[in-house]
């Protein structure tokens, strides 16, 4: 459960990780008109977090919807596991 949280977080959090990681790269930490080096919070001031929490929030529920269509729902057949066989794993499937 711990995983799936966690997965969840980090596609929620990917907007803005890219966001940051764009600034850092472009040199957009440095104040025009002082020349120093901006801090956290003016970054974070300047920072579009409404974009990004609503990107992050498509993102994620476009996420979740990928994987409730494209999962395998077989929970009527049982579920063969792998073998070792002649030296080697043979994997099985469901029935």
């Amino acid at each position: 459960m711990i995983r799936i949280g966690l997965e969840c977080a980090v596609v929620f959090l990917l907007p803005a990780l890219f966001y940051f990681g764009y600034r850092l790269l472009m040199g957009g930490t440095v104040d025009a008109t002082s020349g120093q080096a901006k801090s956290v919070s003016d970054i974070l001031d300047e920072a579009p977090l409404t974009w990004l929490f609503a990107l992050g929030c498509v993102m994620l529920l476009g996420t979740l919807l990928a994987f409730a269509t494209l999962q395998d729902d077989s929970v009527d057949t049982p579920y063969e596991p792998a073998i070792y066989k002649d030296g080697r794993i043979e994997q099985k499937h469901s029935k």
